[in-house]
């Protein structure tokens, strides 16, 4: 399979509709939708806009969104978007789609795509996801229920404990505003899970592993 091709699976379906569920938010964009959106603003802002729409890169996108303990207080315009399926931001998972194989281990479920990606790859066996969120697993999770490869353990990654040995392991956790930031929290991962995992990457790669520890280590870059 080419690139695009994963990020075409990888994409959010329509049967996962736009909902709120406890902190958090499923919205989807038509193009055309966000063009009737976008007059209301002064042309600088609309211009900014027509830049992100063309980084979507499809007829329509899908994000979710969390509120934060910051910012919950100012309503659904504060809320802060954890993930969305545009073009540019699948991109940054393709490390894992073309080389993962055999057994991966997946931290955060998100909106699902990276398991739809690895679930188009032909060499990979099982996939578990550890994922924090019960909410999550209940609404986007239920996609995967009944497919024998995918594995799903309501947890915190960082107090998973498994004698599992995974061929790849990919990291997609999200920190809310004031929490340690996404290099240190992916980075303190791939130390817990270093004995577990034959390779391992992140969406948020530790500059400091690249630099210091990558010719000792097997990892995967963007």
């Amino acid at each position: 399979m080419k690139p695009d091709d994963y990020i075409r699976a990888a994409r959010v379906p329509e049967s996962l509709k736009p909902q709120t569920f406890g902190p958090w938010r499923i919205e989807r964009w038509r193009a055309d939708d966000m063009k009737l959106y976008m007059r209301k603003f002064p042309i600088s802002t609309q211009f900014r806009l027509l830049s992100m729409l063309n980084r979507v890169g499809f007829d329509s996108y899908t994000m979710l969104k969390k509120y934060t303990w910051a910012t919950m207080h100012l309503g659904d315009e504060s809320q802060t978007i954890v993930m969305e399926d545009s073009q540019s931001e699948l991109r940054k998972h393709l490390p894992i789609w073309l080389h993962a194989k055999g057994n991966v281990l997946v931290t955060g479920l998100g909106l699902g795509c990276v398991v739809r990606g690895l679930l188009a790859n032909p060499d990979v066996d099982r996939i578990t996801v550890v994922e924090i969120d019960e909410a999550i697993i209940r609404i986007v999770g239920h996609e995967f229920r009944g497919n024998r490869k995918v594995t799903m353990v309501h947890g915190d990654a960082l107090k998973f404990h498994t004698m599992e040995l995974f061929d790849y392991a990919w990291h997609d956790l999200f920190t809310d505003e004031g929490e340690p930031h996404l290099q240190v929290l992916h980075a303190r991962l791939m130390k817990k899970f270093y004995a577990n995992c034959r390779c391992q990457g992140a969406w948020e790669f530790p500059p400091y592993f690249r630099r210091r520890i990558a010719r000792h280590m097997n990892l995967l870059f963007r």
